[in-house]
């Protein structure tokens, strides 16, 4: 992933791991993102609804490190392409409609959409990093940002995620430090379908190709997320707050 240009203002990260202070700069990106939500009229609901919910509650400032540092960037991927897993439905091109991402809000939004006769999307791939989360962060907060637009038809309807989540083997524990807090103040549905590094796996993976990707993007409802191979689990709040899915489609392997 390229180094974007940063904004002319800059955080100052403190001199122990953890959350950037907030200064000028980092308030006016928490504002902006709380003036999405006004624009688009979508307000946090609890995942007891049965609602899908966007971003969490309150924004927060970015963090300044990872919580897991990626350790398997000098790992040898297995050759050749993995068994791709079976759709979890029986259709033999999947198809995800608005209705099953934005629930009771779907009508609404399908009419505003129709009036304005354009749909704006977000479209990004290759989102993971093995470095830190400076260069998400800048990336995923113009995102947020571009929710407030003086027309609402401008503002972004989702966003299409294109692939490598997660570097450098696709493994659940990284899942929070390079998308979900990198995410977390993203104000609308994030759909995807996976790239290679989400798939691919290491001679001595304990885990299935696509595993952890399927987890966290194909579930029915949200659930408890399983952080690491070893089998423990832990809640991860951001995902209560974070609605995910995909179109799983069927082909040769991970794209």
């Amino acid at each position: 992933m390229s180094k974007p240009h940063r904004h002319s203002s800059t955080i100052k990260p403190p001199a122990a791991a953890g959350k950037a202070p907030v200064d000028r700069g980092t308030a006016q990106k928490l504002t902006a993102v709380k003036n999405a939500r006004r624009t688009i009229g979508k307000k946090p609901s609890t995942s007891s609804s049965g609602q899908p919910v966007f971003a969490q509650p309150t924004p927060s400032p970015d963090p300044t490190s990872f919580k897991h540092p990626v350790t398997d960037s000098k790992l040898a991927d297995v050759a050749g392409v993995q068994p791709v897993p079976d759709s979890i439905t029986a259709a033999a091109e999947p198809l995800l409609t608005l209705a099953q991402v934005y629930g009771s809000q779907s009508s609404i939004i399908e009419k505003n959409l129709e009036a304005a006769g354009q749909i704006v999307f977000h479209c990004v791939g290759d989102t993971g990093s093995a470095k830190g989360p400076d260069t998400q962060s800048l990336v995923a907060d113009k995102m947020a940002s571009d929710f407030v637009e003086a027309n609402p038809a401008d503002a972004p309807s989702f966003f299409y995620h294109l692939g490598d989540v997660v570097y450098y083997f696709g493994e659940s524990e990284y899942y929070y430090d390079q998308f979900y807090e990198s995410y977390r103040n993203y104000p609308g549905p994030i759909l995807g379908i996976p790239g290679n590094h989400d798939g691919i796996v290491y001679p001595s993976d304990p885990a299935a190709t696509l595993e952890a990707y399927l987890r966290n993007f194909c579930a029915s409802a949200v659930a408890f997320a399983r952080r690491g191979r070893t089998g423990q689990n832990d809640h991860d709040p951001a995902r209560s707050v974070l609605h995910v899915r995909c179109a799983l489609r069927a082909h040769s392997g991970p794209i």
